[in-house]
């Protein structure tokens, strides 16, 4: 196994939509009715998140030779109590047929040394508390749990 990671750019952009809708079938499945149809990426999307890409967000697909195994999406944020950018881990997703073969390690490890690249001050994320396997891998990635915060949101339909 020869895995490449690239940055998501017009060449390869199909594959990062490809693996949106990977993600948003896993996680359809493992967090049943708290995922809406609207996270789904349709047709009208998809204009929109290639105009955003590298503005708003980036990408960065795994390769095994030319085949695309796992996919992370980064959204830019900034810490007022560090004076610097970060990033938020705002997708992750290894096929299912590499997982345990550490591509989400190498993946991982590409957002970090972009971050420190960058000399950005630190990446977030959330996982879902149901799903053990992403926790574990997290803290053995060398993330460290918060757990005095709670994560809220509000959506659209709140503003």
């Amino acid at each position: 196994m020869d895995i490449i990671v690239k940055q998501v750019n017009d060449d390869n952009f199909e594959d990062y939509v490809e693996f949106h809708q990977k993600m948003f079938d896993y996680s359809s499945q493992l967090y049943q009715g708290l995922w809406s149809d609207d996270m789904k990426i349709e047709p009208k999307k998809i204009d929109q998140l290639k105009e955003d890409l590298n503005k708003h967000f980036e990408s960065y697909i795994a390769y095994d030779g030319k085949t695309p195994v796992g996919m992370v999406c980064v959204v830019y944020l900034y810490s007022i109590f560090k004076a610097k950018n970060g990033f938020f881990i705002d997708e992750m997703i290894v096929d299912q047929n590499y997982r345990g073969k550490g591509i989400g390690k190498i993946l991982i490890d590409k957002i970090k040394s972009v971050a420190k690249s960058r000399n950005y001050g630190r990446i977030d994320l959330t996982a879902g508390s149901n799903n053990p396997k992403a926790l574990n891998f997290y803290e053995k990635t060398g993330a460290k749990l918060y757990d005095k915060y709670v994560f809220y949101r509000y959506d659209e339909s709140t503003f």
